[in-house]
C-alpha cells in the first residue's frame, strides 16, 4: 500500500511539472510535436518501468499544450472580424444592465455569415444598446452580431482579460447590430441561470438600499 501510495504521489507530481513546463514556453508546440512527445510517453511507460516519471511528464506537456492549442484555436478567426454574424444562441449567465448598454453572455449553437455556416463555437460577450429588458437567462436568441477576437491591456499590474477570456472559453466579443431578423426563439423554460435571476429580482425588489442589494446579490 505504501509503494502504491508513493507511485501514485510521484505520477501526480510528473504530470504537474509537465504541465508547469508548457506555462513557460514562449509559444505553444506545433500538433507534430505533440504527436512525438505522446509516442515517447508510450513507449516509456510500455518498455522502461523505471522511466514512467517521465512519460508522466511527457504526458503533462502534451494535455496541456493540446488544451492550450485548442482554446486558442476555437476563438474567432482574425478574417471574420468587424464582419456582420448571425448568430442563433442562448443566454447564459446573468445579464449586467448598465447605463450605456446591457451585458450578456451567450452560448453559440450555430454562426452564419452571408448565409453560410461558419465555425463559431463557445461563449461570446455581447453589449446590446437598445432597451434589453427582454434578454433573460435561458432565452435563445438569432442575433446579428459584430465581433472581435477577445483583446486586453498588457499595462504591468492589471487584470490580464484577454487571459481570463481564455479560461471561461469566450471565444469572441462584440455587439448587436440593428436588424429586423433579430428575434426571440423557443427555448427552455427552466435552467439555473433562470432561479439566479428570479432570486437578484427580489432582492432587489425588497432591499430598499442599492448598495446592500448589491452585496446581498453578490
Amino acid at each position: 500500500l505504501a509503494m502504491a501510495r508513493t507511485a501514485a504521489i510521484t505520477a501526480a507530481l510528473a504530470l504537474l511539472s509537465g504541465v508547469l513546463l508548457v506555462q513557460w514556453l514562449p509559444s505553444l508546440p506545433p500538433r507534430w510535436c505533440l504527436g512525438l512527445l505522446l509516442s515517447g510517453a508510450l513507449l516509456l511507460a510500455w518498455r522502461w518501468p523505471r522511466w514512467r516519471w517521465l512519460a508522466c511528464v511527457l504526458f503533462g506537456i502534451v494535455w496541456a499544450a493540446w488544451h492550450g492549442a485548442t482554446a486558442m484555436e476555437a476563438r474567432l478567426p482574425r478574417a471574420l472580424e468587424g464582419q456582420d454574424i448571425a448568430v442563433t444562441g442562448s443566454v447564459i449567465g446573468l445579464p449586467q444592465a448598465g447605463s450605456d448598454a446591457s451585458r450578456f453572455m451567450l452560448r453559440v449553437e450555430r454562426a452564419t455569415l452571408d448565409g453560410h455556416p461558419i465555425a463559431l463555437h463557445g461563449r461570446v460577450t455581447v453589449s446590446s444598446y437598445p432597451d434589453a429588458s427582454t434578454l433573460q437567462p435561458c432565452t435563445r436568441w438569432q442575433l446579428l452580431l459584430r465581433l472581435k477576437r477577445p483583446r486586453g491591456l498588457l499595462n504591468p499590474g492589471v487584470a490580464d482579460s484577454e487571459r481570463s477570456a481564455l479560461e471561461r472559453g469566450i471565444v469572441a466579443a462584440g455587439y448587436v447590430r440593428d436588424d429586423p431578423g433579430n428575434t426571440l426563439m423557443a427555448g427552455p423554460h427552466w435552467c439555473v441561470d433562470g432561479v439566479r435571476d428570479a432570486i437578484t429580482r427580489g432582492i432587489a425588489a425588497r432591499v430598499r438600499d442599492p448598495h446592500d442589494a448589491a452585496l446581498l446579490q453578490a
